[in-house]
């Protein structure tokens, strides 16, 4: 169960096949190499452009291209996945789809709906992410945490403070 905690609070690029597998996600077998060859093409901008960051409609452009490649396939629908709120991807995982019907509806009634509402915020750029994030932040230290129901709290021990609190992230 730990190593299934851990993975939820992964970056979902750094996880393995294997990985995202294990929370349910069914992903084509050269995804691994589609995200190393990822990660050489931003090592080479970076090389090339010191100091610069590539813009999201350059990922995007890379991951299409990468998903053209026959032997990368179904690599952008991976990609675009990423890119979702880390509560969106906790939805889709095995994890939440197990978990005890009683104790879903009270994640998503006690953090899920928040959780939603606060990435939607973030996404649509009218707020500032890091105060969104701070707000998010001690809204779960001050107000979730301490008044999750016993049942819930003990399912999430293995996640820590610091899954609920990522959930608006990336």
């Amino acid at each position: 169960m730990a190593h299934i905690a851990g993975l939820a609070k992964a970056s979902w690029s750094s996880l393995t096949n294997f990985d995202k597998q294990l929370l349910g996600a069914r992903v084509p077998a050269s995804t691994s190499k589609a995200w190393a060859e990822v990660a050489h093409v931003k090592e080479q901008y970076t090389d090339a452009n010191p100091g610069a960051r590539i813009q999201p409609e350059q990922m995007l452009g890379l991951a299409k291209q990468i998903d053209a490649d026959p032997r990368y396939k179904g690599f952008l629908r991976d990609y675009k996945f990423s890119r979702e709120p880390r509560i969106a991807r906790f939805e889709a995982s095995s994890v939440y789809r197990k978990m005890p019907s009683d104790l879903r509806t009270e994640f998503d009634k006690a953090v899920g709906s928040d959780a939603e509402k606060a990435a939607t915020a973030i996404a649509s750029g009218n707020y500032a992410k890091g105060e969104v994030r701070a707000a998010w932040q001690k809204y779960v230290e001050e107000e979730v945490v301490p008044h999750l129901k016993p049942e819930l709290q003990q399912f999430l021990v293995p996640y820590g403070t610091a899954f609920l609190t990522g959930l608006v992230s990336r």
